[in-house]
C-alpha cells in the first residue's frame, strides 16, 4: 500500500515502486491510499474518496456546499444512525433466523432497508418497527425490572408456537437507548423465561426492550410477534440527578444554589419544565 500526503506540481517516484508522475500535471492526493495489484485506492483524494463496498472497489465524491445543515436534515441524519446502529445489531445476532438476502449488499443494509418504513417524520422510533414486524399474541413481554444503579435489567417472556405447524423458533431480544445504542441482547431460544442483561454504564434517558421472533412455517422463516417495553431513568438514579443525561446543547451551573439551565435548552409551560431537544 503506498500512503499520499498532498502534492501538487511535483515529480514524485514512489520509494520501492516503479510508479512515476509526471511533473506537468497537476496531483493532489490527501491521505489516500493506493493498491497497485488490486488497482483501487482508499482515502480522500481531492474531491473524492475510495471504498471497498461489498467486495468492489468505489470512487465517491463529495460535494461542497457553504450551505449549513438545517435542524430537520440533522434530525433526519440522527434518525439514519440510530436506524443503521440497530440494523447492524440485528444482523450480527440474527442475520441466520431472517429471511433476507445480501447478494446485494452487506448484512447490515439489508436489514437497514428492511426497517426502513420505521423512519418517520425524520425520526427513527423504536415503536414504528410495528410497520414491519406485526405483532403476535403468541409472544409477550410480561415483565421487565430494570435497575438503573446497578446497570442490570431482567426480561420475562412468554412464547408459544402460533401454529402447530410450526417447525422452530429463536427469539431476538435488544436492549436499546435513545441513543439508539444497544447495551446488550442476542438471539435466544423460544421458550418461556426469564433473562438477564447488564451493562457497563448508564448513559441515557430511556432504555427500551424490543423482542420479535423468527418462526419457520412450512420451511419459511416468518418474522413475527413485536414486542417493546421502555422505562426512562427520570434523570435520576441512586437519588442523584444526572445533568449529564440530560438532551442539552448549553452546559448547565450553579448560581446561588440554583441550578441554571440555557434559554436554549428548556422551556416552562404550565409550571413544568420542558427540555426543547428531545
Amino acid at each position: 500500500m503506498i500512503a499520499f500526503h498532498t502534492l501538487k506540481r511535483l515529480p514524485f517516484v514512489a520509494k520501492n515502486y516503479p510508479l512515476v508522475f509526471s511533473a506537468n500535471a497537476s496531483y493532489i492526493f490527501r491521505m489516500g491510499e493506493i493498491n497497485l495489484l488490486r488497482a483501487d485506492y482508499i482515502g480522500k483524494v481531492g474531491q473524492t474518496y475510495g471504498v471497498r463496498q461489498y467486495r468492489q472497489s468505489i470512487v465517491k465524491a463529495t460535494p461542497f456546499s457553504h450551505s449549513p445543515h438545517n435542524a430537520t436534515q440533522n434530525k433526519s441524519v440522527r434518525a439514519f444512525e440510530k436506524l443503521n446502529r440497530f440494523s447492524a445489531y440485528v444482523a450480527k445476532t440474527f442475520w441466520r433466523n431472517l429471511n433476507l438476502s445480501d447478494k446485494k449488499m452487506y448484512k447490515h443494509n439489508a436489514v437497514a432497508a428492511w426497517l426502513n418504513p420505521a423512519v418517520k417524520n425524520h425520526g427513527f422510533q423504536l415503536e414504528n418497527i410495528v410497520e414491519v414486524i406485526k405483532p403476535n399474541p403468541s409472544l409477550a413481554i410480561t415483565s421487565v425490572v430494570v435497575d438503573f444503579g446497578a446497570k442490570t435489567a431482567s426480561v420475562t417472556f412468554s412464547n408459544e408456537k402460533f401454529n402447530p405447524l410450526v417447525t422452530s423458533e429463536k427469539i431476538f431480544v435488544a436492549l436499546v437507548t435513545n441513543n439508539g445504542t444497544v447495551k446488550a441482547g442476542g438471539a435466544f431460544d423460544a421458550i418461556s423465561q426469564t433473562l438477564t442483561f447488564s451493562w457497563d454504564y448508564t448513559d441515557f434517558v430511556t432504555l427500551s426492550v424490543v423482542m420479535f421472533k423468527s418462526s419457520v412455517l412450512q420451511g419459511k422463516k416468518i418474522i413475527n410477534g413485536f414486542c417493546l417495553y421502555s422505562e426512562d431513568t427520570g434523570y435520576v438514579i441512586d437519588g442523584i440527578l444526572y445533568t449529564s443525561l440530560m438532551p442539552l446543547i448549553g452546559r448547565p451551573h450553579y448560581e446561588n444554589g440554583i441550578l441554571v439551565f440555557d434559554e436554549q435548552d428548556v422551556e416552562i409551560a404550565d409550571n413544568i419544565l420542558h427540555f426543547i431537544n428531545t
